[in-house]
């Protein structure tokens, strides 16, 4: 099992309608900041703020609460390429 938890800044997730709270579409959010209660493996919710894209362009600020379920799912999470230093 791994100690990396399930959401980092930076990351970028993809939602489905269901997979946040008040949800009125698909959202695609790059990860600003996430509450401390995403280190927690029990924890059903957690909140984030991030900057929502669309069609590859940044939009505004939102902050949402995800199930945690969700952020599971395979292609919910993508993280960044890692940087190589010279």
């Amino acid at each position: 099992m791994t100690n990396d938890p399930l959401v980092k800044v930076g990351d970028t997730v993809s939602l489905n309608v269901g997979d946040y709270g008040y949800g009125l579409g698909r959202l695609v959010l790059r990860v600003a900041r996430v509450d401390d209660g995403a280190q927690h493996p029990g924890i059903e919710w957690i909140q984030l703020i991030g900057v929502e894209v669309v069609a590859g362009e940044d939009q505004r600020f939102r902050a949402i609460v995800v199930r945690a379920d969700a952020l599971r799912r395979p292609g919910a999470v993508t993280r960044p390429p890692r940087r190589r230093r010279p």
